[in-house]
């Protein structure tokens, strides 16, 4: 039997029923849409967050107090002389109300020393950064001197930060803008998203709220591949001090610290992206089911509307063979239209959230093979029983029905 000849019939049959054809692929459409656009919208999600990261700097390393006490400056010190340190900063970090002429948003305020500009990869759009002679100077990040207020906020400029004490009470210190941060891409935020931070001296904070302690130290190490070594030294030093049992040390909950590296952040925001992704390609494979038994139930309709067709063609020397690829290349033409069109309309969906969230898709042609390759099977396995079903008739019975 010529190829050409069946897919030509093919194309007659679904074109002489346009609105059943298309309300049939409908669900094949919308699965195959929802898999690529999510598939393109959650790997540049991934490429993007990759840069963020990646910007942020490739080896730092966060070491957070879970309770007071257990970092200071002692510990500050030891971690700049620890071999394979390139920079360490102690972090504080409070809300606070920010007062700039007669207005006041709540900001996050965070205590760091001079060398935060070099470890979390801070660039300066005007003015200087926190020096070893600041007291009462601030840093303001570029959206808080450019959106929060009705007049932007330039440097000299004198600012009012009015802090909760732990008691309840308030105290409202008087500090002078010494510099602004360059506007940073990114996605995460407290110390990693200067664009919404007010950086002052961390001793000058720990005075204010008559502390010595830090809530985390953040540094860099010189190399990628030291970093885990870093890990562990820095650790087993913590244990040592804060009286962690060895038999305890592999139970990250019952320090009263949290040792976190750069890898370790991405790797759970890929989890958390990725277990996202699943529950939505799951969606779109319940939407691939329907379209399924959609395309079986047309191909039914089809074979007991065409019975005497069916009849005919045994009649003049069809195979059962024959019949059998007829109306399975009809049932695969219209899942891989419907795939074509479901590609199309995800690719078109991806680019038009893309310039939404402002995160580049990434259109891999492996997916969009797949998404073919699957429209087919779906269309194959619709069509396998219908097309069974009229291999199977008798051609005498056939030529019969009315």
């Amino acid at each position: 039997m010529d190829i050409l000849e069946v897919l030509r019939m093919a194309f007659e049959n679904l074109k002489s029923a346009k609105i059943r054809s298309g309300l049939t692929t409908l669900g094949i459409v919308i699965g195959v849409a929802a898999v690529i656009a999510n598939v393109a919208i959650g790997s540049g999600f991934q490429v993007y967050l990759n840069e963020q990261m990646t910007e942020m700097g490739t080896n730092f390393v966060i070491i957070s107090a879970r309770i007071p006490g257990v970092l200071g400056e002692e510990e500050l010190r030891w971690l700049e002389r620890l071999p394979g340190v390139e920079g360490a900063t102690p972090l504080k970090s409070v809300n606070a109300k920010l007062t700039f002429m007669s207005e006041s948003v709540t900001i996050s305020v965070v205590g760091v020393s001079p060398d935060y500009l070099s470890v979390a990869k801070v660039e300066m759009m005007e003015g200087d950064f926190l020096n070893e002679r600041s007291r009462f100077s601030a840093v303001v990040g570029y959206n808080i001197a450019n959106e929060y207020f009705i007049r932007e906020i330039s440097v000299g400029n004198p600012i009012k930060i009015t802090f909760t004490l732990p008691d309840g009470s308030t105290i409202t210190k008087e500090f002078r803008v010494i510099g602004i941060t360059d506007k940073k891409a990114t996605i995460v935020g407290g110390v990693f998203n200067p664009n919404n931070l007010v950086i002052i001296p961390v001793s000058t904070l720990n005075e204010i709220f008559g502390e010595e302690d830090y809530s985390a130290i953040m540094l860099s190490a010189e190399k990628m591949n030291i970093v885990g070594d870093l890990k562990d030294k820095i650790d087993e030093h913590l244990a040592q001090k804060t009286g962690v049992p060895r038999s305890e040390m592999g139970d990250a909950r019952k320090k009263p610290y949290r040792i976190t590296t750069q890898e370790e952040i991405l790797e759970r925001v890929n989890q958390m992206t990725g277990t996202f992704s699943n529950v939505l390609i799951s969606i779109a494979a319940v939407s691939l089911l329907v379209g399924s038994i959609g395309i079986m139930n047309i191909m039914l309709v089809s074979v007991t509307e065409r019975t005497r067709e069916i009849g005919v063609m045994k009649a003049i020397g069809a195979t059962k063979g024959n019949i059998l690829f007829i109306f399975l290349t009809e049932s695969s033409l219209l899942s891989v239209l419907g795939g074509i069109i479901g590609l199309s309309l995800g690719i078109l969906i991806s680019k038009a959230i893309s310039k939404w969230i402002k995160i580049s898709p990434v259109i891999s042609y492996e997916w969009i093979l797949l998404g073919l390759g699957v429209s087919l099977a779906v269309g194959i396995f619709a069509g396998l029983y219908p097309a069974y079903k009229a291999a199977q008739m008798d051609p005498v019975e056939a030529l019969r029905y009315e």
